[in-house]
């Protein structure tokens, strides 16, 4: 905030510090969540202890991508709504949704006994999008034959679904990395405090120089896994590329004579 109000930056560098100035405030959040404040130096009230209920933390990062690719395969829906293909939206969103809102509830079902009615809605759900799934991925086939068996490799794609949830689990790996380094860094600054002046200096150095590389570490890890969700995971469920290909500026002759 300071560098944004005091430093000659260019329009391009404001727009990078703007993005790790919003990125604090969650980072923030979830430090409140831990009761971590650079590694624990600070007592604060513990709501979820990453060092024992890491069970807890993998849930809610895979909940989070969940609801991430969800919303984006809403947008997908809403694009193909919008330019009047509603039985696309049915075919290539709404039948992806039931499978898998069947597939959650089902292994759901599995660890949290519930209802009976619930695993029933959960097969029905599964076995009704799995058909359509197979009827309408490949409608584009000029056989029928061809179009079954392109179905079924678009069936196949719910391991991508499979592969796409469990990549969101590293959002629990950073956030108990930060915190485990943050926790060891200020450990060996324990042990080096009572050995005197040069303890206390060596003590001072580490904790800052320390705790800087975690906060860069851990900056550099949210840019780069948020960018890697948002444009692997999340865009791949709705975005479409476009524009004009690239026109070569010279000739480009069929045959080639050599003299």
């Amino acid at each position: 905030l300071i560098a944004l109000k005091v430093a000659n930056l260019s329009e391009d560098q404001k727009n990078f510090l703007r993005f790790f100035f919003y990125l604090s405030f969650p980072t923030m959040f979830w430090g409140f969540i831990y009761g971590s404040f650079l590694g624990g130096i600070v007592p604060m009230k513990v709501y979820i202890d990453p060092a024992t209920q890491y069970q807890e933390v993998l849930i809610l990062s895979v909940a989070f991508g969940i609801i991430h690719l969800f919303f984006g395969l809403g947008i997908k829906a809403y694009m193909n709504i919008r330019d009047g293909k509603y039985l696309d939206a049915l075919y290539d969103v709404g039948f992806w949704i039931m499978i898998l809102v069947g597939a959650i509830l089902y292994f759901v079902n599995m660890a949290i006994p519930m209802a009976p009615v619930v695993k029933t809605i959960a097969t029905v759900l599964m076995v009704v999008s799995a058909i359509g799934i197979i009827l309408t991925g490949e409608r584009g086939a000029s056989s029928i034959v061809g179009r079954i068996f392109g179905g079924l490799y678009s069936l196949y794609g719910i391991s991508s679904y499979v592969g796409d949830f469990v990549s969101y689990s590293r959002l629990m790996g950073l956030g108990l990395s930060g915190g485990f380094i943050g926790a060891a860094i200020n450990m060996m600054v324990r042990m080096l405090l009572p050995n005197g002046i040069v303890g206390i200096v060596a003590a001072v150095i580490l904790f800052v120089g320390g705790q800087i590389f975690n906060l860069f570490i851990g900056a550099l890890g949210a840019y780069v896994h948020a960018i890697r969700l948002t444009y692997v995971e999340f865009f791949s469920k709705f975005y479409e590329g476009g524009g004009k290909a690239f026109n070569l500026f010279r000739s480009k002759p069929k045959y080639i004579n050599l003299k």
